[in-house]
């Protein structure tokens, strides 16, 4: 494997767990009070970033995905109200997030998300290998959509184990 970096880090320091994403252009902020808690599981592999972060407090996200690629989060866990580019965020829901498209999400207390970035040229070009067409304007004006109930179990799942065995090697 060309490139491959994990790791887990749990803080109450809320810029450290911000610079932990340091590929990310983000800001965070934090909207509830009372002392803030984060833990983040991060896997990066040959291009591919996969992470679970999971904060105790309601945050504001506000950001873009790293340069060229395309980011698809999947929540965990949707307890109070949770936004994604202001509208309410409903459960089993992949939000989406192009390339140079800032995202804007508002994360309720205890809220855990899935993410996953991917090169955006490389996924466009696998969609049209497989399906024939070319989905970049379709995906132009859309930035969530509601996966069928058994997809996003098992697409969290397979986050979860993909995570999970990545750390136990560390």
């Amino acid at each position: 494997m060309d490139n491959f970096q994990t790791f887990r880090f749990q803080s109450h320091d809320f810029d450290e767990i911000s610079a932990s994403l340091a590929r990310w252009n983000q800001s965070y902020r934090q909207l509830s009070a009372g002392a803030f808690y984060g833990d983040i599981r991060y896997l990066h592999i040959n291009g591919i970033e996969l992470f679970e972060l999971h904060w105790g407090q309601v945050i504001h996200y506000q950001g873009l995905t790293p340069p060229g690629t395309i980011g698809f989060g999947l929540p965990l866990n949707i307890k109070g109200e949770s936004r994604y580019l202001n509208r309410p965020i409903l459960d089993g829901e992949l939000l989406i997030q192009r390339c140079g498209s800032e995202g804007d999400l508002i994360g309720s207390r205890n809220f855990t998300i899935q993410v996953l970035t991917i090169d955006e040229q490389r996924f466009f070009d696998k969609v049209e290998s497989i399906t024939g067409l070319d989905s970049r304007p379709l995906l132009e004006h859309i930035n969530r959509l509601v996966l069928h109930p058994v997809i996003a179990e098992t697409l969290r799942c397979k986050f979860h184990t993909l995570l999970h065995l990545s750390l136990i090697h560390i």
